[in-house]
């Protein structure tokens, strides 16, 4: 076995240390299906409550750490990282009343509660409020479990 020359040995280096920077950038994270991390602690804007019309979920908060579901006359925010290995969750193209982990498909309905493995615990829901402008407010800062979710500041009432 030869040994490296000093211009093997830097590009070596150069490309080991790419490499472990990919495993850092929130992009390659993305890409590979990992979340990048957990979403602001804190309140967020999720816009006009008026705007959240049909039941279901509602995706556009995201990339912020969250989810929006309307049904049974409520509204919550539940988490879009799976509880398996903190995966990101997407809504299933297959089966619209349904999130599913892009990294090990485990499966979620519109309660968070697992519906297919490997994950085994619920998504947790975040507090939400109505503000006086009649937004929602979502606070990520704090969650309520399962055996939570009839707590008042887990949800608002979808007529509010």
């Amino acid at each position: 076995m030869s040994d490296l020359n000093r211009r093997q040995f830097v590009i070596a280096a150069a490309t080991a240390a790419a490499a472990c920077a990919c495993n850092f950038c929130p992009s390659a994270a993305m890409a590979a299906g990992r979340s990048t991390s957990a979403p602001a602690a804190g309140p967020h804007d999720a816009g006009a409550l008026a705007d959240i019309t049909k039941d279901g979920f509602d995706d556009r908060f995201a990339a912020q750490g969250f989810i929006l579901v309307r049904e049974n006359g409520k509204i919550y925010a539940i988490s879009n990282v799976c509880t398996h290995e903190r995966g990101r969750l997407r809504v299933d193209p297959d089966v619209p009343a349904q999130l599913k982990c892009v990294k090990h498909k485990a499966t979620f309905d519109t309660a968070g509660s697992v519906t297919g493995g490997p994950a085994k615990r619920a998504l947790p829901r975040y507090a939400v409020r109505a503000d006086e402008q009649g937004h929602l407010i979502v606070d990520t800062s704090r969650t309520f479990t399962d055996k939570q979710h009839d707590d008042p500041a887990s949800f608002v009432a979808a007529g509010h």
